[in-house]
């Protein structure tokens, strides 16, 4: 028997929610960063635009954890705060 394990959801799956929402762009920034915020003590917002269309071409989110994804190869979910 084939054993599928998903794990935590991937972000392209979060994206399609978060299009098919009504999340505005502070619901969009608190989501990223909700989990990272009680083990950081910094976080940068960096939002590119478009010069052409005046559109958000990019949105980087960063932090000083120094762990990072420290339990990304768990299986299951995880959470830790």
């Amino acid at each position: 028997m084939l054993n599928i394990n998903p794990g935590s959801p991937h972000f392209s799956g979060i994206v399609k929610q978060c299009r098919s929402a009504s999340y505005n762009f502070d619901m969009i920034i608190n989501e990223f960063i909700d989990n990272i915020i009680k083990k950081c003590s910094e976080i940068q917002i960096r939002a590119i635009i478009e010069p052409e269309s005046d559109k958000l071409y990019e949105l980087i989110i960063s932090d000083n954890y120094e762990k990072g994804f420290e339990n990304i190869l768990a299986k299951g979910t995880y959470y830790s705060y």
